[in-house]
């Protein structure tokens, strides 16, 4: 068994950064191309976009998938969504271009986020401005290959003679590795180069095979499927990948490895970096494993090494490796560069692996740098040397020059060697060069992945450095880390014990078979012995880094495995998922195994499972202007609006109910119910909808952002977003572009000749503290920037120019420059609001003669102007009564974010802005008012009339006075929980009391403006009303039309009242009896009463009875 070392990997990062940031957008070979072109000549250019996808995001992405097949799909889908996303608009407009002939064969690449097409220089210069474009290059047909390296006639070979070896193959000792049976079968070496005789006998029946690539790859410079070579090059460097000697000598490393024609250089040995960077999109999107470049730029031909390196990544990434020559300038000579610029393009990049003799720290890319030895293992004279630097090219910024990246990385056969020939299927020629040494580093490469297919392209580089013949001591700038050995990296390769499946047991959980929230699973997994030979005392380690999975039981003894065998071993890892995991989340578990207790030289098999549970996001906020607002789904200053929150449920199964609220601290926002909202839970894809009402600040600056935090709590599960409300909108001047006015030394008392005027509108009364604003001037031909001049005027009545003139920057050139200035005083005498009138003046000092767009202009659309101003504050005092024409004390007055308290008169008093607002009243036992509009245009008083409600409470006794327990009260037909009636008006309510063990009470009370205490006794069942007992009464008859009778009897010394109340509460009758110990009667004459409900109250001393008397 083999080993593997800890491997040190640097990922770049460049997404969102600016990849060319020091430099103009059009670069200096564009430039110069550009000034000798016709107006309508179509120029073929790169347009790479500044925004480039995250490596280290892609890199995290990539690891989690099993197989190469599955990483290469994943990074390919990833980079074209990005792509595609990021390119949107270019590519609308490049093809609004191409209906008026401006451009042609638009071409969006994905492997680095770019599009290629031909273009005229109007649009050129037009893509100078465009938002997003990061670097346009001229992306010229440059002569790649050398023309001066000699190769010998067609040789061909004895057929009836077994057939020979070619001396590279036999010195670096691949035929030793065929005999252990590792050939390189299965594996796709992309050859990216002038084509490839599909035809020659040593390649039959192991060309790339596609029903939709009849020509076993694809044309690049054509842009056809004519793969063949007319040149010669890249046949040459397919048979020392594969050649497997049919025509008599075997000329491969890899002979039985699968060859993929990408023909990226003409027939003339020439081709453009577009060309190349589309194949190697296509070699991962078509399932290459291994890429083989025997090509490159020159330093000199000013390639865009940022674009080379992105690409590089992204393949390394997507789990491909390249094997790319590493030049012939190493003898220098005319036309050639020393270092750190005599390595070519890409064979400048880094390596996968990083050798702990690199000094200097930096990034890795898919590149293994290839240079070339002779026979007797000296470094060949031609071959190039480093080191490189990336120091200033962004966004990479590394390898600085003080010690720079060690090239080449290793060194191959690559003087005098015999491969195939273009031009004949049995024939062989030679040739030299570092173009023919990488090849059979790639045919080692592939060597490797059939031995172990989980190799990794770092891992390939670490082996094939650390087990190179060092033809120098150390890695270093001549040899790398010395001349490859396929015998010596084949032994370095492990054997493995290969994960083929895995099945999860949740019986313990819901048995559903899927991983939810809270389970504890138990994992079976399936391996197979890749392995040459039996392994015995094999052991198991289950990892995760996952924050949402604990390992409960994560080691197994898995015992011996025979030659080839698959086992399979149930229930072995037991596991425990967070009760939090999303939906949809997939788990990345890596699975270490070893023989005979060794955990240093491990198998490293990983697999994913994907968590079934809810997913819980915010969507984008939404303005519901239509209520308060002017329905234009904006939030303006000094307008309310709803927020329309909605939260989505990605995953597969329902969430919990869930709890959101919004939040915000910025000053411009007023939220008028900040209390959360409490909802259901949330169906799989379905949503749950929340509004929160707010209210902008009346002198919020337009297009002044408030951060709102978003935040939802359902069981387990907390979910937290932070968007950005944009308050208004800037004013925009929309009207073209405003052209300069030639003059030499304008100033702020010079009157441009067509100035642009915008109006911005702001409240009446409102006072001006300041302006702020922002434009762009574009210098063309005829004009550098350092000839721009431009200043505001305010023309409103009052208003002032800018105190100086504005220059531009001392630069020689033709551009663009942003300008913005903030705090100007010049619109601050203007008085009353309104619309405020503004001029842009815009001069050039130098190129062509009056007003003109041609030379220097501000583009449309780039003139923005923000007016700061204050609102005048009135006092407003709110005063709060109710229908008793009594003041209410502590009722809350909320007010444009304000909270008040009415004192004792009733009173709250407030500063408020001018303008529209809405307040909100709430007080104890008082109905409430909500978003009343109230306009605020002086000092005030605002008066609030309150209902007040009422309560009435009840106690329930016996005849002895005790309180009766388990009494039931109804109150107009309501039943009452705990003897208190509610929220009750002015009028007459009847009720009636029962309990167990007693006579049942019928009766009726009257709210008068007040709250009420009634006490209610109850009789026992076993007292008859015929003989009453003390302080019993009985009224009748009832109805009643003449005289109304009340018997009763009360004790000596007791008071008895009698009052009659009409159904409004007025007193009718009343009258007050001495108690004597008797039996009285008292008779009410009620004959000229109006028919209708009365009620009698009859109080004394001990208990309030009421009763109900219809008068007929």
């Amino acid at each position: 068994m083999g080993y593997v070392k800890s491997l040190l990997l640097f990922i770049c990062l460049f997404t969102g950064l600016s990849v060319n940031a020091h430099n103009q957008v059009v670069t200096p070979a564009l430039q110069e191309r550009l000034s000798r072109a016709e107006p309508d000549e179509l120029i073929r250019v790169n347009i790479r976009m500044s925004e480039q996808y995250d490596s280290k995001v892609l890199y995290d992405k990539a690891s989690r998938v099993s197989t190469r097949k599955e990483r290469r799909e994943l990074v390919a889908k990833e980079l074209k969504v990005f792509s595609e996303t990021h390119q949107k608009d270019l590519l609308s407009f490049l093809d609004h271009q191409e209906k008026s002939m401006q451009v042609s064969q638009v071409k969006p690449l994905w492997i680095v986020n770019l599009v290629n097409c031909y273009a005229t220089v109007v649009v050129i210069r037009q893509l100078e401005e465009f938002p997003g474009v990061e670097r346009v290059d001229y992306d010229k047909v440059q002569q790649i290959l050398d023309t001066g390296w000699e190769t010998s006639p067609i040789m061909s070979a004895d057929k009836l003679t077994p057939p020979e070896i070619a001396w590279n193959i036999n010195l670096i000792g691949a035929p030793q590795v065929w005999e252990d049976g590792y050939t390189g079968e299965g594996i796709v070496v992309a050859v990216l180069d002038t084509g490839v005789n599909a035809g020659h006998a040593d390649l039959t029946g192991r060309m790339w095979e596609h029903p939709e690539f009849v020509n076993h790859g694809y044309n690049f410079v054509e842009d056809n499927h004519n793969t063949h070579d007319y040149h010669g090059h890249g046949t040459h460097c397919a048979g020392t990948v594969a050649g497997n000697g049919a025509a008599g000598t075997i000329t491969g490393v890899a002979p039985e490895a699968t060859i993929m024609a990408l023909k990226v250089l003409s027939n003339q040995g020439s081709g453009t970096e577009a060309g190349v960077w589309e194949a190697i999109g296509f070699s991962i999107e078509h399932g290459a494993d291994i890429m083989s470049l025997s090509l490159g730029w020159p330093h000199g031909a000013e390639p865009d090494r940022a674009a080379w390196r992105i690409a590089m990544v992204n393949a390394m990434n997507a789990g491909v490796i390249a094997s790319v020559a590493a030049g012939n300038e190493g003898n220098g000579g005319m036309g050639t560069q020393p270092p750190p610029n005599n390595i070519r393009t890409p064979g400048d990049c880094p390596a996968p692996w990083t050798h702990p003799d690199q000094i200097a720290e930096g990034g890795n890319s898919a590149v293994v740098t290839v240079g070339a030895t002779t026979s007797a293992d000296d470094v060949a004279g031609f071959s190039s040397k480093g080191p490189v630097t990336w120091q200033n090219v962004n966004p990479f910024n590394d390898y600085p020059l003080t010690q720079g990246l060690f090239v080449p990385d290793v060194v191959a056969p690559g003087h005098e060697i015999l491969s195939l020939v273009h031009n004949s299927n049995s024939g062989y020629t030679v040739k030299s060069g570092t173009s023919m040494a990488a090849p059979a580093v790639a045919g080692l490469m592939a060597l490797m992945l059939s031995k172990n297919p989980l190799l990794t392209p770092e891992e390939i580089s670490q082996i094939l450095e650390e087990t190179a013949v060092p033809l120098h001591e150390g890695k270093n700038n001549v040899s790398g880390s010395g001349r490859i050995d396929a015998q010596a990296a084949l032994e370095a390769v492990w054997g493995s014990i290969v994960y083929i499946n895995h099945t999860v047991n949740d019986s313990e959980g819901n048995d559903d078979g899927l991983v939810n929230p809270g389970e504890t699973i138990h994992l079976s997994v399936e391996l197979s012995n890749s392995a040459n030979g039996p392994v015995s005392n094999v052991s198991a380690m289950l990892l995760s880094d996952s924050p949402y999975v604990t390992i409960l039981q994560g080691n197994a003894e898995l015992g011996d495995f025979g030659e080839n065998e698959t086992l399979e071993f149930e229930d072995i890892f037991t596991v425990k998922i967070a009760e939090n995991i999303p939906g949809h989340y997939e788990m990345l578990f890596t699975l270490n195994v070893f023989a005979d207790g060794d955990t240093v030289n491990v198998w490293k098999n990983s697999f994913t499972e994907t968590a079934w549970a809810p997913l819980l996001a915010f969507q984008a906020i939404i303005v519901d202007d239509t209520t308060y607002g002017n329905e234009n789904g904006l939030l303006e200053p000094g307008e309310t609006a709803t927020l329309r929150v909605a939260l989505k449920n990605s995953g597969q199964i329902a969430s919990e109910p869930v709890t959101m609220k919004v939040e915000s601290d910025s000053e411009w926002i007023i939220f008028h119910h900040p209390e959360p909202f409490d909802g259901l839970g949330i169906e799989p894809d379905s949503l749950q909808k929340a509004e929160f009402m707010v209210t902008a600040v009346h002198s919020t600056p337009l297009a002044s952002l408030a951060e709102m935090l978003l935040t939802a709590v359902s069981g387990h599960y907390q979910v937290e977003d932070l968007q950005t409300l944009r308050i208004g909108e800037i004013p925009v001047y929309s009207q073209g572009n405003i052209p300069s006015t030639l003059n030499q030394n304008p100033t702020i008392s010079s009157q441009a000749v067509n100035p642009g005027q915008l109006t911005v509108s702001i409240p009446h009364n409102a006072t001006i503290t300041s302006v702020d604003l922002e434009y762009r001037i574009v210098s063309t031909s005829g004009a550098w920037v350092r000839d721009q001049r431009s200043f505001l005027k305010c023309l409103s009545d009052g208003g002032d120019a800018e105190s100086a003139i504005s220059s531009g920057p001392l630069n020689n050139v033709g551009g663009a420059v942003d300008y913005s200035r903030t705090e100007l005083p010049l619109a601050n005498n203007v008085q009353g609001g309104g619309d405020i009138e503004f001029e842009l003046h815009v001069f050039r000092t130098w190129g062509g003669s009056g007003s003109g767009t041609q030379y220097a202009y501000v583009p449309n659309n780039s003139w923005k102007i923000v007016v700061h101003y204050q609102l005048p504050q009135h006092e407003v005092t709110f005063q709060v009564s109710n229908q008793t024409e009594s003041w209410v004390e502590s009722a809350r007055i909320d007010v444009y974010g304000e909270t008040g308290y009415t004192n004792q008169s009733g009173e709250a008093g407030f500063m408020l802005p001018a303008g529209g607002h809405f307040y909100s009243v709430a007080a104890d036992r008082h109905t409430g008012f909500d978003m009343i509009p109230l306009q605020v245009s002086q000092d005030g008083m605002v008066e609030v009339m309150l209902q007040r409600y009422f309560w009435a409470t009840f106690t329930i006794k016996n005849q002895d006075g005790e309180n009766v327990a388990d009494a039931s009260l109804v109150v107009a037909g309501d039943s009452i929980e705990g003897m208190e009636a509610e929220w009750l008006e002015n009028g007459i309510y009847d009720f009636s009391v029962s309990a167990l063990g007693y006579h049942p009470y019928d009766g009726a009370f009257v709210i008068d403006n007040s709250d009420l205490q009634v006490e209610v006794f109850l009789t026992d069942e076993s007292l008859n009303y015929d003989d009453p007992g003390e302080n019993v009464f009985v009224v009748y008859p009832n109805p009643v039309s003449e005289m109304l009778s009340v018997d009763f009897t009360a004790a000596e010394g007791a008071t008895i009242r009698f009052a009659l109340y009409d159904e409004l509460g007025r007193l009718i009758i009343s009258q007050s009896i001495a108690g004597n110990n008797r039996n009285e009667r008292l008779l009410l004459d009620v004959g000229s009463l109006t028919s209708g409900v009365y009620v009698l109250t009859i109080d004394d001393g001990m208990q309030l009875l009421q009763k109900k008397v219809i008068v007929q």
